[in-house]
């Protein structure tokens, strides 16, 4: 495992670069800092496109490659393309301008996908000035590697580089970039139909400058569709300027069922101008939908999604929102610098247990709350500090390793669920055991940070 070190820099104040990077990493995407005009290379291994041995993963010998070379072979491909096919795109910029960029409906299986991927992992750059984007409604698809870039002269336009509708359930879409789009990853059903079980990690997401647009604002939009896995995403810089103002990193909602938030980095904003409005990391319901408009009319805008392992930051607003959210499941998070968590409805139950988080645990409106063994800083809103500064060792510039142990002396007071520990890995990689005990994100961030 390498270390995140150097991650991210930001421009608020009090950010200092960790480490020098390592000589030997390859840097195959980059992260802006969104304001500045700066590039800054990123080195996340554990989080976001820059795993190599990830994308190799994709590769499916099986399948017969189409090498891509221009965009008018790109269009055509993406039309024409069948089970058990790869379109390798070459090193290069493909820019596409449509509407919708319409994808092949022919019925891909597990055994014969349909894969897009870059030939190198983010050599191809997609230039989308359209507003649906790549319009995939048909299953098995794998996208792999590739720079979605959006190109519109106006915010309105750029709304998704994909939109995953209907038939098209068990998608992958992993080791990506997506810049500049509203809602980068759209997902919601078509006609009855619902596209389920997809899987999005690995993946970076960001806006250059604020979104000025009254769309929705949420790079990862998931409507109605049931057991989507959200993972070792980074997901950041997604303030909306116009409209009401407000914006999610990503949400589930609309009458879904089973879904996880899991290892994602979420940064609202890495400015430090204070735009108006909220900005909110993540939510189970997000602002909501219309019952008829919900899957089965259900009453809930989504039941059984657990939230576990992730970090998110820099929030104006709550960390994470619960609306309407049925038997939510919330553990093992770390919240720094945001309002921290809020739960509303009374068709929101949630178990919060081993959360690390400035702010408070809001619950209103007759939503039912169970909490274990949670860490809670209130915020000092007269100083401007925050006291999860005392716990970490530069939080701001991504080190959340562990400064003072005797503060979280009390978490071998913490009872944990092991149906939520067994066989899954925390934020930093570590495999989550029987019988560990630990508050926040993480077990252990040695090699981590």
């Amino acid at each position: 495992m390498m270390k995140i070190s150097t991650a991210l820099q930001t421009d608020y104040p009090s950010v200092n670069l960790i480490s020098k990077p390592l000589e030997k990493v390859a840097y195959y995407f980059y992260k802006p800092d969104r304001y500045s005009g700066q590039t800054l290379p990123s080195n996340i291994v554990n989080l976001g496109p820059n795993n190599p041995d990830l994308y190799n993963l994709i590769s499916n010998e099986q399948n017969s490659s189409l090498l891509i070379s221009s965009s008018e072979q790109l269009i055509k491909a993406l039309k024409e393309v069948k089970p058990g096919q790869t379109l390798l795109l070459k090193n290069g910029i493909y820019n596409i301008k449509s509407r919708s960029v319409k994808t092949s409906a022919t019925i891909a299986t597990k055994e014969k996908p349909i894969t897009l991927k870059a030939l190198n992992i983010g050599k191809a750059i997609i230039n989308l000035n359209s507003s649906e984007g790549l319009h995939i409604l048909s299953p098995y698809w794998r996208i792999n590697g590739i720079r979605f870039n959006g190109t519109c002269q106006t915010d309105n336009w750029c709304d998704h580089a994909l939109h995953i509708v209907g038939s098209a359930s068990n998608i992958e879409i992993t080791n990506n970039q997506f810049s500049n789009f509203n809602a980068a990853i759209k997902v919601n059903e078509l006609n009855g139909v619902y596209p389920d079980n997809g899987k999005i990690s690995n993946n970076h997401f960001y806006s250059d400058s604020p979104r000025k647009t009254k769309k929705s604002v949420t790079p990862i939009n998931i409507d109605h569709a049931n057991n989507w896995v959200i993972s070792n995403n980074i997901i950041q810089d997604f303030v909306k300027s116009a409209g009401d103002k407000v914006s999610y990193g990503a949400f589930i909602k609309g009458g879904s069922i089973g879904g996880i938030f899991e290892n994602n980095l979420v940064i609202c904003s890495t400015s430090n101008n204070k735009y108006r409005g909220s900005t909110v990391g993540l939510s189970i319901g997000g602002g909501g939908m219309s019952q008829k408009n919900r899957r089965d009319k259900s009453e809930f805008e989504a039941k059984n999604i657990t939230i576990r392992n992730n970090i998110i930051m820099f929030c104006s607003d709550v960390g994470l929102y619960v609306n309407k959210g049925s038997d939510s499941l919330i553990n093992n998070n770390t919240f720094y610098n945001t309002q921290g968590i809020d739960i509303r409805f009374q068709q929101s139950s949630a178990t919060l247990v081993n959360n690390i988080l400035s702010g408070k645990i809001r619950s209103r409106d007759h939503a039912s709350v169970f909490e274990f063994g949670n860490l809670i800083w209130q915020k000092n809103y007269w100083r401007g500090s925050e006291q999860l500064n005392d716990i970490f060792v530069n939080p701001a510039a991504i080190d959340f390793s562990i400064m003072d142990i005797d503060l979280l002396k009390h978490s071998k007071d913490i009872q944990i669920y092991p149906f939520h520990q067994l066989g899954i890995k925390d934020f930093c990689g570590n495999t989550i055991e029987k019988n560990d005990l630990f508050l926040g994100a993480f077990k252990s961030s040695r090699n981590c940070f």
